[in-house]
Order: structure tokens, then C-alpha cells, then sequence
């Protein structure tokens, strides 16, 4: 029984780490490895890891859809105001789902917005 448990603990810890891993490639810039690894881990685990896991892939697809639409915008001017709030927002995410998953807390709702 105390396997059990320890393996368990282990599994758990190892699973925190890739999610850890997931933010901090977002973070620095690696986005495109840090969202293939989501979606590789995403099935692992129970609902606390694959929330975070959602909540770094639609972080990644809205941030690229809303990018591209920035850039377009950006022709008139209002888009660089568009990507400053989409760079804010982009952090934001990312910088509060590592806060959650460091003290072993869920995302609420990973299809929020904020």
C-alpha cells in the first residue's frame, strides 16, 4: 500500500513537472514546442493537469489568431494597440497558470478568457 502511494506521488510530481516545463517553454519563446508538448501530455493525469494543459492551448491558438489579426490592423494603426493587450494578455495566462500548478491548484475554467 505505501507503494502505492509513493508511486503515485511520483507520477503526480512528474506530471507537475511537465506541465512546468510547458509554461516555462511558452514563457521564454519556445511556444510551438511548449503547445506540442501539451497536446502530447494533455490525456495524462488527472483533471489538474489536463486543465492546464487546455488552458496553455487555447492560450497558444488565441494568441496566434488575435496575432495575425493584429498584424493585419497594425496597417491602420489600431493593431499595435491590439498586440500590446494581446502581449499583456499572453503573460497574464501564462504567468497565472504557473502560479497555480507551483501550489498544486487547478485552473477554474481552462475555456475562460481571463
Amino acid at each position: 500500500m505505501a507503494s502505492e502511494s509513493a508511486s503515485f506521488g511520483t507520477e503526480s510530481a512528474n506530471l507537475r513537472l511537465w506541465v512546468i516545463v510547458a509554461y516555462v517553454l511558452h514563457l521564454v519563446g519556445f511556444s510551438l514546442i511548449g503547445v506540442i508538448l501539451n497536446y502530447v501530455k494533455r490525456k495524462d493525469g488527472d483533471a489538474l493537469f489536463r486543465g492546464h494543459h487546455e488552458w496553455m492551448i487555447r492560450t497558444f491558438w488565441w494568441t496566434v489568431i488575435l496575432g495575425i489579426l493584429g498584424v493585419i490592423l497594425s496597417l491602420i494603426g489600431i493593431g499595435v494597440l491590439l498586440l500590446l493587450a494581446l502581449a499583456v494578455w499572453y503573460y497574464y495566462r501564462l504567468i497565472k497558470g504557473l502560479v497555480l500548478i507551483v501550489d498544486y491548484k487547478p485552473i477554474e475554467d481552462p475555456k475562460r478568457f481571463f
